[in-house]
C-alpha cells in the first residue's frame, strides 16, 4: 500500500477576462467546456484570462513554449504565443495531444488510424501501428528521444504504460502495469495523475500519492511546462494544478463570461 497524503492547500484565485494588452506573465492555456481556447496570465491567486485562441477545440496540450490544438478538420501547432507553426489535416474526433517542451516534442495519438504523428521541425511524421496493437483507451503520451513514444493507456479497469519504438514498422517494445490505477492516467513529466480507490491522485516518482480535493470526474490537460488546468462537468468548475513546487497547489480558476469567445485572437 502506496501512501496517501490529503494535505493540499486550496486557494480561490481573483480572475478577469480581458480583451486590452496584457503584461502579467502567462500561466498557461485552458481550454473551457465550451471549447474556447484562452491564455491564462497572472501569478497564483490572481489570474486574467484573455481573448479566445480558438472558440471549438477538442483538445489541447501546451508547455512554455508551444502547443497543439485539435479542432474539426485539423490539429494546429501554435507558439506560446497563439502563432501557428504547422498543421495536420485530420478528421479524428477524439485525439491525444501533448506537447512537453519545445515544439518537437509534439506529439499526437490518432485513435481512428492507431497512428501517432510527431512534428519533426517542419512538418508532422506520421507512424502507423498494425491493426489492432492498441486495444485500450490512451489517455496520454510522450516523446521519447527520436523513435520513441510512450503512451498510457486504460483498459478493463486498469491502466498501463507502453512503450512504442516508431519508425518504418512501428510497434510496441513493452508494457508494464501502473499500480493501483483504476481511470485513466495522465502523465506530467515524473509525476502520474489518476483514479484510484482513494479518489483523484497524484503520485510523485518516489511512489508518495497525494489525493486531490476535486471531484472524480475531473479532465486534465497540460496548460504549460508546470500547470495542469483540472475541469469538472458535472460541477461546472475549473482548478489549475501548479506542479513547480515540492508542495503542488490548486487553485480555483473562476469560468469565462458567455461573451468572452466573442473575440478571437489570431
Amino acid at each position: 500500500m502506496k501512501p496517501h497524503m490529503r494535505g493540499f492547500v486550496l486557494l480561490i484565485c481573483s480572475a478577469g477576462l480581458v480583451h486590452a494588452q496584457v503584461h502579467e506573465p502567462q500561466a498557461g492555456i485552458v481550454r473551457y467546456a465550451d471549447g474556447s481556447v484562452h491564455p491564462v496570465y497572472g501569478v497564483p491567486g490572481s489570474f486574467i484570462v484573455g481573448p479566445a485562441w480558438s472558440t471549438s477545440a477538442i483538445a489541447i496540450s501546451f508547455s512554455d513554449q508551444a502547443g497543439l490544438v485539435a479542432e474539426a478538420g485539423a490539429i494546429r501547432l501554435l507558439s506560446a504565443s497563439g502563432a501557428e507553426i504547422g498543421r495536420y489535416a485530420t478528421d479524428e474526433t477524439a485525439p491525444v495531444l501533448s506537447v512537453e517542451g519545445e515544439a518537437q516534442s509534439a506529439i499526437a495519438w490518432l485513435p481512428k488510424r492507431q497512428a501517432i504523428i510527431r512534428w519533426n521541425g517542419t512538418s508532422f511524421n506520421g507512424f502507423v501501428l498494425p491493426a489492432g496493437s492498441i486495444s485500450g483507451s490512451v489517455s496520454s503520451l510522450s516523446a521519447l528521444g527520436k523513435n520513441e513514444a510512450e503512451l498510457l493507456v486504460f483498459e478493463n479497469g486498469a491502466a498501463a504504460r507502453i512503450m512504442i519504438s516508431l519508425g518504418e514498422e512501428s510497434a510496441i517494445r513493452s508494457m508494464d502495469a501502473v499500480p493501483g490505477a483504476t481511470g485513466p492516467a495522465l502523465g506530467f513529466g515524473s509525476l502520474l495523475f489518476f483514479r484510484d480507490a482513494e479518489g483523484v491522485t497524484l503520485e510523485s516518482p518516489n511512489g508518495l500519492r497525494r489525493t486531490l480535493p476535486v471531484p472524480n470526474d475531473v479532465a486534465a490537460e497540460r496548460m504549460s511546462s508546470h500547470w495542469l488546468h483540472l475541469q469538472s462537468r458535472a460541477t461546472k468548475q475549473d482548478w489549475v494544478l501548479h506542479l513547480d513546487a515540492a508542495h503542488p497547489e490548486l487553485l480555483l480558476l473562476p469560468g469565462i463570461l458567455p461573451t468572452s469567445v466573442q473575440e478571437v485572437s489570431r
